[in-house]
Parts: structure tokens; sequence; C-alpha cells
């Protein structure tokens, strides 16, 4: 029926070039594999690949189609994504051009297509000199002007974290698809938290006759031939035992309406598992199965709750299943600049690293790229929820520009309908940061998100919330924290007002839903090596800078790396190396994500999300991402592990200096039990320990006001309790352990479970802070804990694995 010929042997031609190309991916990846450029993913070699977005390209490919294939009556060639520019030709015959690196494009070839020794040719066209030819005047954009009008990742033209590379080439499959006249063109479905089911079927034909006003045809349907649509449904989640329904077809348009009288429910992670279970649609025509489709579905809701939270605020909620989810995520930025690169087993470790680390949404950033569809399928596995911008950031949009809206709407019309299948999807935004979201001045795009994207996607998908912008409030100002969601946190404050008093400044406001909080940390000495190697490692100098980037919201004179320097030094000492600097800026961090998430936690009564800025890198850098661009998590990363656990006991600063602890069970089983809470010092003294008895704690949190106050700077809380016979314990500083030297004293010894499998044994003899745990290749290994923290007389057990022989010469312990 439908059969795929993937064309994956191209080379690349230019100005005295001709090279091989991989396809999917990037022209500036091909020269430096070619020998061309240098690696551009290290020092500044970058700069030494801009002049590639400058050239025009030709891509080609030779091919032949098995004559099964090629009988076939419809011929369709697929591209699942070029950036940006092109125009196409299968043997010499124009067969159509791109100019939208978020759409895929489907091209008619009969016509043009040869049993044998047919040649494709993609002829690209330089983005920047396309760039060069837009008039931008009237607009307000940051960091490059034209690229407002340009419909590729906003961030390619230079971001606070992404250089200035225009990535560019061929960025998805190409392949021919050779198919029966007869097609299923689109399958969606709708399901609830109460078992109805709906699917929408529209085929390429009908067989119905359309008639004017008059009476006479306006259009003949293809004769009936006993047309019908079969359904095989699942009885169970992911399983092969199916229910079959039929339908004649009616038109183009059908439809299956149906109630599951025994059904389980979809839940983000943390609140239950994730069913999905499995369909396959048939077309018959003359009794001939001519087409098929097929996929899984699942049962849930989703809607957005607004209410009172009291003094002035307006609350953002999201109900799953009409169950409000305390949302604990981070925002997903393109985990590859160039992204035809971007290989799924990426994706698999990347996901899995989320899904590890507890976090129950990512939201898709507006100013890169609509991921692709193993993203979302990983997504829906692991039950983690998607907000998903519309790929508009930080500028005024063109709406006033009528081919740029059309070229838009086309993308959005294409991209709601490829991703409204998946249940992980629970929200649609209009972009990122539109002006407007700092100040007053709106100029250009308001009608835009407000009606036109509004309109199109509730036209294709009325199941999800959509909000016009992020951040959205419902005041003049954007990012007005009193409603809405917003882009907050205290970090750029501590710049001017020093980290002293950093859990004060968290306590001066309760947002209700924090969908951006920025805090920045470097990577590991390991991967800033390879950024900058030995002559640029350390001290900082102006390769540092340049690979940091800026930001051009910022006020303060500081550059990237030493605002890192700053808040290392300010917290805990002068810095004397690259080491002491990885060291004490991960630490810091590692604390300030910490004191910002756990205290809206334990003020989720008023907050509804938490969303750390940002997830992932898209080159190797060391600023904003919890999970660098080599995919080793920093210290942040296991910090926010450990306080997105889905029961988490700990402690906060209120606004009269107070330290509270509490317990917060964000599941859907209450909790009872014992919770264990005191201060010690650092010796292991005690100074003060009291138990309290949890009962069905779950949709409250508990918090006690503590009468006692930790004045000393080796002195510490502490907080445990059973979660399923595991005790889980809390350590906590009011002072982020500043101002104490740490002896951390420690045994530890491994055991070898198998070749890629270890288990490493570790017992304090003292405190222990931030022990970290490494190999040579860190990111190669995938640890349970790491960064631990272990009272004086405490032991812990690391679980480590490996994809390839675990290498114990390497191994290496450290503390803070």
């Amino acid at each position: 029926m439908n059969e795929q010929l993937i064309l994956n042997k191209w080379n690349l031609l230019g100005k005295d070039l001709k090279i091989k190309a991989e396809v999917p991916g990037d022209i500036t990846i091909d020269m430096y594999n070619a020998g061309k450029v240098s690696n551009p993913y290290i020092l500044e070699n970058y700069k030494d690949s801009t002049w590639v977005g400058r050239e025009n390209f030709t891509y080609e490919c030779e091919f032949d189609v098995p004559s099964p294939s090629f009988a076939k009556e419809s011929q369709v060639l697929v591209f699942e994504g070029i950036d940006l520019f092109s125009i196409i030709y299968l043997n010499g015959i124009k067969i159509g051009e791109t100019k939208n690196a978020f759409l895929e494009y489907r091209f008619d070839v009969k016509n043009a297509l040869k049993e044998k020794n047919n040649l494709l040719q993609v002829k690209m066209i330089s983005t920047l000199n396309e760039a060069d030819k837009i008039n931008t005047d009237g607009y307000n954009v940051i960091f490059n002007k034209p690229r407002i009008f340009l419909r590729k990742p906003q961030c390619h033209f230079g971001w606070d974290w992404a250089p200035k590379i225009c990535a560019y080439g061929i960025i998805g499959k190409v392949y021919l698809e050779s198919k029966e006249r007869f097609q299923i063109e689109d399958v969606h479905y709708k399901a609830d938290d109460k078992g109805n089911l709906s699917f929408f079927i529209k085929t390429n034909y009908t067989t119905e006759t359309l008639f004017r006003p008059d009476g006479s045809v306006a259009k003949q349907g293809e004769s009936k031939k006993d047309d019908k649509l079969v359904f095989r449904l699942a009885k169970t989640p992911f399983g092969n035992d199916f229910d079959t329904y039929e339908i004649p077809l009616e038109g183009k348009k059908n439809f299956l309406a149906l109630k599951y009288r025994d059904f389980a429910l979809w839940w983000p992670t943390g609140y239950g598992e994730q069913p999905l279970y499995n369909y396959v649609i048939d077309l018959y025509r003359d009794n001939k199965k001519v087409d098929t489709k097929q996929g899984y579905f699942a049962f849930r809701s989703v809607s957005l709750l607004e209410e009172a939270k009291g003094n002035n605020l307006l609350g953002m909620d999201f109900l799953i299943n009409n169950k409000k989810i305390f949302l604990k995520g981070s925002n997903w930025v393109p985990p590859e600049f160039f992204t035809g690169v971007m290989k799924d087993e990426k994706y698999k470790k990347m996901i899995a690293l989320a899904k590890e680390m507890n976090i129950n949404m990512l939201r898709v950033w507006g100013g890169g790229s609509y991921e692709k569809d193993i993203f979302y399928s990983l997504c829906d596995k692991y039950g983690i929820l998607v907000w998903q911008d519309i790929c508009l950031a930080c500028a005024d949009i063109p709406e006033d520009n009528q081919e740029f809206v059309s070229n838009l709407l086309k993308e959005v019309e294409y991209q709601v309908k490829r991703l409204r299948n998946h249940p992980c999807l629970v929200y649609w935004c209009g972009g990122n940061e539109k002006t407007g979201t700092y100040g007053n001045l709106i100029n250009k795009g308001d009608f835009l998100v407000n009606c036109l994207l509004y309109g199109v996607i509730y036209n294709l998908d009325d199941t999800r919330p959509y909000s016009r912008q992020s951040p959205h409030s419902y005041t003049d100002v954007g990012n007005d924290y009193r409603s809405g969601d917003t882009h907050y946190g205290n970090f750029e404050y501590a710049l001017d007002h020093g980290m002293a008093d950093y859990r004060k400044y968290i306590s001066k406001k309760n947002v209700p839903f924090v969908s951006e909080c920025a805090v920045m940390g470097p990577s590991s000495e390991e991967s800033l090596r390879k950024i900058f190697g030995n002559d640029h490692i350390w001290p900082m100098d102006e390769m540092w800078k340049d690979r940091f980037m800026e930001n051009p919201y910022g006020i303060s004179p500081l550059d990237f790396p030493h605002r890192e320097l700053f808040y290392a030094e300010d917290m805990y000492g002068k810095v004397d190396g690259i080491t002491s600097f990885v060291k004490k800026a991960s630490l810091a961090h590692a604390e300030a994500l910490r004191a910002e998430f756990e205290y809206t936690r334990a003020n989720r009564h008023i907050s509804g999300a938490f969303l750390n800025w940002m997830f992932d890198d898209i080159w190797p850098s060391g600023t904003w991402a919890i999970l660098d661009y080599y995919l080793e998590p920093k210290q942040a990363y296991y910090a926010l592990k450990n306080s997105y656990r889905p029961r988490l006991a700990s402690f906060y600063e209120d606004k009269d200096g107070f330290t509270h602890v509490f317990f917060d069970n964000s599941t859907n089983i209450p909790y009872s039990g014992k919770l264990i809470f005191g201060a010690k010092k650092y010796d292991g003294k005690s100074l003060f320990e009291k138990e309290v008895k949890l009962e069905n704690v779950l949709d409250d949190v508990f918090d006690l006001k503590l009468d006692f106050k930790v004045t000393d700077f080796d002195a510490y809380f502490f907080a445990k309790f059973l979660d399923d016979g595991e005790e889980i314990k809390t350590l906590y500083s009011p002072y982020m352990w500043r101002n104490h030297s740490f002896a951390s004293d420690f045994d530890y010894n491994v055991e070898q479970i198998d070749s890629k499998h270890i288990k490493i044994h570790i017992k304090a003899n003292s405190f222990a802070k931030s022990l970290f745990i490494n190999f040579k290749d860190n990111y190669r290994y995938s640890f349970s804990s790491n960064y631990i923290d272990l009272e004086k007389g405490d032991e812990a057990i690391v679980d480590i694995n490996s994809e390839e022989d675990i290498d114990l010469s390497s191994l290496n312990l450290t503390s803070f």
C-alpha cells in the first residue's frame, strides 16, 4: 500500500566543491566532516565558518525506484524539513520551493519521476543574503532584526546562550512515498477522562457528488465501491487485542464516536501511570485495503483554572483529569544548534534524564523549534507534560506583512495537526516575550497572537487551553507577577545586592505561575576544558565572554562569566583557579535554584508551577542550562532532582526571617507517617529534634513555623521521612553553606555488578558537602545521585551505569 524510499545518498556542490553530505544534516557540519572548516563547537572556531551561510549550495541525489513502487498511482516526494530557502528540481523539472523550516513539504512528482536514473537537486539559497534584502524599519527586535520575517529557529541569529551561526541545509528526512490513489489524509482523535472517544478521519477523496444551488453538478464524486473505514481499537493499554468497528465512507470527513466502559487514565509522572491504547485504521475500496494509519490514544482531560489566590493575586493552575497538578519543570531549547544533525539517541537520553529528575512539564520555548515526533512520543511514554510555544520570540511580530502571516499560519496549521494527538501536549502559547512583556511598549503583533493564532489553533484543537504569550497577565505589563505566567527570579537582583540575603529576596513575592526562573552556573571542569582548551581555560579572557554570550535585557555591567564569578566569590570566598571556580559557582547555581523552587513549592496554594530556565544547552557553553551540551548534568540538576521528588520535606525562610519546615505530597495518593526534623552542628551535635505525625496529607502542604533559629554558620537543619520504606532526608542551610570550611572525611568502596554497572558505598566520617563522583568522559555515565551531602556517620549507595565498560581507573571522588 504505502511504500517509502528513503533518499540518503547525497553530495553537496558549491564553488569548486563536491563533498558527501548527510541528510538530515547541516552544510556547516558537512564542511567540517570534509575538512573544509574547523570544529565549530570549540574555542572561537564558529567564527571561521560564518561564510558558509553566505554561500549558495546544491544538494544532489541520484536514485532508482523499484518497479512495484513505480507502478503506484500516487508518487509524492516528501521533505520533512529544509532550512530555509531552496528551489527543488527532479530530472531538470522544477517541482517546488521552500521558505519555512517548520513545514513539511510534499510534492507530486508523478509526471517528473522515472523508474531509473533520477536526479534530485535541492538548490539552497543563502538565508543571510535573503535577510539582507528585508526592510525592518518600524519594528522593535532584539539580537537581529530581519530574523522576525524568517521562519526558522530565531536563536540561529545569536542569543544570550547561542552563537551567531546561521544553520543551513536539509534538516529532515527525504523520501519518495508511493501509494494507491485513494488515501487517508488525516487522523485526529479526542478522548476525555470519562471514557468518551471520537475519531475524525479525513480522506483525499469523496464518493459524494457536489451540487450547485441550481441543481447542476459542481464536482462529480468517485464511483462508490463499498468504500469503508475499519477501526481496530485496543481493549487494554499497550495491547494487541482489538475491538473492531466499521463505518461507510460518507465523504472526505468521517467520524466514529464511542464510549469505553473500562479504561485507564493517563496521568503526568508522579500522579499515576501513562496507559496508551493502540489503534489501526484501514481504508477499504472495492474490498481491497488501500491505505492504513496507526498510532495510539489516551484518556485524559486538561483545563486551566484561574481563581483568586488572595492579596489581589489571580492563580493559574493546570487540571489534568480534574485534578490540580503542581508543575515542576524546565524550559527546553533546541538541544543541537545544527538542527539536522540531532539524533534520536540524544532525545532518548535527554527525556530519560528529565524523567529521572522528576520533571513533569517541559516548555518548548518559542525562539527554537517545534521538536521532532520522537520528543513528543517519549513525553507521552514518560508522562511529561508539554507546553508548546509557537515559534516567535522577543520581538514585534510583522502582522502587517501579508506574505509573512500567510507563511506563519500554514506552519501553525501543520504543526497543530501534527501534534494534537499527543496526550503529553497540554498547552498552546503564542510565543515568547513579545513587545509589551516588560513595559507598555506594544508595537506590532497583538492582533495576530490574540485573534489569528487563537482562531486557527482553536479551530483545529479545542481540547487544550491557549495563551497569547509567555509571560502574560491581565494588566498592561505582560510580566506582571500578580496574574498569568511570569518570568521571575532573584539572581539578577543579587548582582546589585549580594547573595547573603538571597532567601529574603525570594520571600518578598508569591508568584502564581513561574514559567521561567533564570539562574546561572558553569558546566563541569571537564566540559569547560573541551570548550576552551588548556590555553584559555583560566583565567577568564575574551573567549569566555564571547562564548557565554550576553543578555540585552541585563542592566549589570558584568559579562556572564564574571557574573558567575561574582556569585561564587560572594557566596564562598576567593576563587583561585578553574577547579575552585567550578566548585563554588556550581554550588551557588544549585543553592539559588533550589531556594527559588522550594519556596514556590511550599507556597503552592498560591503557585501552580515552577519551570527553571533552562533544561539544556544548544552548544557547548556554561550558563543557564542544568544539563550541558554533552549531556552531563550539573550540580543544579541533582539539586532540583531531589527537590522535585513527588514527596518532599524541606525548609524555607518567610518574609520576617523565620524558618519553616514543610511537607508536600504532589501525588494522587494520601501520605501518612512521621516527619522528623531538627538542627545539628556539622560535628554531629544535636541542637534540637522534633517529630510530628502526618495524617493523609495530599492537596494541602503541611507547614510549621519554627521557633528555633540557626545563628551559627556551622549549623544546619535536617528533615526526614519514610517513603515506601526508603528514608528521604533533606539537609538545609539558612546561609546556603556559606562561611564554613568542610573537612569532608569519607570512605568508599566499589561493588562491581558487571562491566557496565557498579555501586559505590560511601560512609561519611565527618560532614561531607557536595561529594562529586566522576570519571574520565563523565557524560557517558548515569548516576542515581551525585554532588551528595552526608551528615557525619551517614552512608549512601550510588548506582552507576554506562553503555560502555566502566573505566574504574579514572574513578575520582571529590567534595566541596
